[in-house]
Parts: structure tokens; sequence; C-alpha cells
């Protein structure tokens, strides 16, 4: 998917890399996911900026921010957008659950919810 493409798809979170359920992984696998779930993260950051601008916020510059929109998120980084925020997450709900790197766009409403 190239970046016009999920621009336009923000009906719904887009799902652009996940792996599956993580059962009986252990700890140098999952070290391994996450640097490569980084990678990804830097990958699609760096596209987005050169559309959007650099992100109004990410997990770096205010974390509290971040934690309110997205708690689950390893990292985000946000762009402002009318009303709410285009969102780049790299996301582990849980020690077992998937990890995955997401984009929506989330309007102030649910962006407050941290939905």
């Amino acid at each position: 998917m190239d970046v016009d493409e999920l621009l336009k798809s923000t009906e719904t979170e887009t799902f652009l890399h996940e792996t599956g359920w993580l059962y009986e992984v252990g700890a140098d696998e999952i070290d391994a996911i996450y640097s490569e779930f980084s990678g990804h993260f830097q990958t699609w950051l760096s596209r987005l900026s050169e559309r959007l601008g650099s992100p109004d916020f990410t997990t770096t510059s205010d974390p509290d921010l971040a934690d309110e929109l997205y708690p689950e998120a390893i990292e985000l980084a946000g762009w402002k957008q009318g009303n709410g925020y285009a969102l780049l997450a790299f996301v582990q709900h849980d020690r077992e659950a998937p990890v995955f790197l997401s984009f929506e766009i989330r309007d102030e409403e649910e962006a407050q919810a941290g939905q």
C-alpha cells in the first residue's frame, strides 16, 4: 500500500503489518519482532512525514498525549487533522497478542476516548 492509498482509507484502522498470535514465543523472538516493527514504524513515519510534514507529537515528544490517545502503543506519531488526529501506531495489547503497525484518522471525540 502506498501513502496516497493509505490516506484515502480513513474509515477504519488500516493494518500495515501484523504478526499472528504469539503463544509460546520466547523473549528473544519478541525482541526481534519489536526491532522489526520499530523499523516498519520508522519507514512509515518517514513516508507519511513526506506528505503530512513532521508529526505534531510522538511518544517521545509528548508521552502523556500519546498515552491518552492510544495507551497500548509502543510507538505513536500523530498529526493534527481537522477535528482529530492521523495516528501511526506500533502496538501490542498484551504479551501473547499480535504485534501490529496501523494507521487511522480519529476524530476529536474518538481521540479523547482513546479508541
